[in-house]
């Protein structure tokens, strides 16, 4: 299983979301202003798949603020959720995860919770990518 992992730079990993769900999310991600690297503070847009990407300030309250949508449209699924994940070229098909929507949620929700720690605290988000 693929995971994406997230937490507050210079702490633990806290929260991971699996690749479906990342790919699943990932064009609405391109909405948010994001860095690459800290230290060159070059200003890019959307989660670097394979690699770092870090959140900042207002684009920590983005990141919550889209996670919180998206919640809001996991509910509204059935009680069992399939997402497409990655797109093989050599079959032509895509890849399927079915997951349960209280698993979905829950998970979206936990990252909602590093958000608010970051905002409180005045922190910066690291994802790790795949």
């Amino acid at each position: 299983m693929l995971k994406h992992d997230f937490g507050i730079v210079g702490e633990k990993k806290e929260v991971f979301l699996e690749d479906n769900l990342i790919l699943y999310m990932m064009d609405s991600f391109e909405w948010i202003k994001t860095l690459s690297k800290l230290e060159e503070n070059v200003e890019k847009y959307g989660l670097n798949y394979h690699g770092i990407t870090y959140f900042k300030g207002e684009s920590i309250t983005k990141l919550k603020n889209i996670i919180l949508h998206w919640i809001n449209i996991f509910s509204l699924g059935e009680d069992v959720i399939e997402l497409r994940g990655m797109y093989y070229i050599n079959s032509g098909k895509h890849s399927y995860g079915k997951y349960k929507k209280k698993y979905l949620i829950e998970s979206l929700e936990k990252l909602i919770v590093l958000c608010e720690k970051a905002e409180k605290e005045n922190k910066i988000i690291k994802h790790w990518g795949i």
